[in-house]
């Protein structure tokens, strides 16, 4: 993702002041606050093939690690995420006891994933959100930098309280002890007068 020069930045100062630290923007023709937000999802492949493909579930909860969604696969009341840029990371290392709590997210993707793809879907919409190939989502194998690893997309909107259905294709079966996480960059919407 670009970083912002000096004069970007400062462009952000009017708003930033007027939301007391957090920058002000209108959101729905109200006052709200604007933040930076990295959504997640981790699991291993096998949860996936297990899951007919959907990288989260209604009854999941959130837990450090694994999800940071609210509540299965929805955002509270009053909390709106716009999608900006999308990653794929991943842990092949060889042997048992890879979770995403102990993954160290650095290996290149695996063949299931880097040929397969990702559908984005959220119940009140029509059509996808995203539909394509995972594979420009993932590291091949070329070191590059974290924050070049968030390829920017045509941004789309995770609303407050619509499940959101993640379904990830996968060209073939996944090894069981491969790790992944699906990291969405994010601008989080919320009211002006909540936390």
């Amino acid at each position: 993702m670009k970083r912002l020069t000096i004069e970007e930045a400062l462009s952000f100062l009017p708003a930033i002041e007027q939301g007391n630290g957090v920058a002000i923007s209108m959101f729905k023709g109200k006052p709200a606050k604007t933040k930076t937000k990295v959504i997640y999802i981790a699991g291993t492949a096998d949860q996936i093939t297990a899951n007919n493909g959907l990288l989260i579930l209604p009854s999941d909860n959130k837990k450090l690690g694994y999800n940071n969604f609210d509540k299965g696969n929805t955002f509270n009341v009053g909390r709106n995420l716009e999608v900006i840029g999308m990653r794929f990371r991943f842990d092949v290392t060889v042997g048992a006891g890879v979770t995403p709590l102990t993954a160290k997210w650095n290996d290149a993707a695996p063949v299931a994933f880097l040929n397969g793809d990702l559908q984005i879907t959220q119940d009140g919409t029509s059509g996808y959100l995203f539909d394509g190939p995972i594979g420009p989502f993932v590291k091949t194998g070329t070191a590059i930098t974290t924050l070049d690893e968030f390829l920017p997309i045509i941004p789309f909107m995770f609303r407050e309280t619509s499940p959101i259905n993640i379904q990830a294709l996968l060209a073939i079966a996944g090894t069981a002890t491969h790790a992944w996480k699906v990291e969405f960059l994010c601008l989080e919407y919320t009211a002006a007068d909540q936390a």
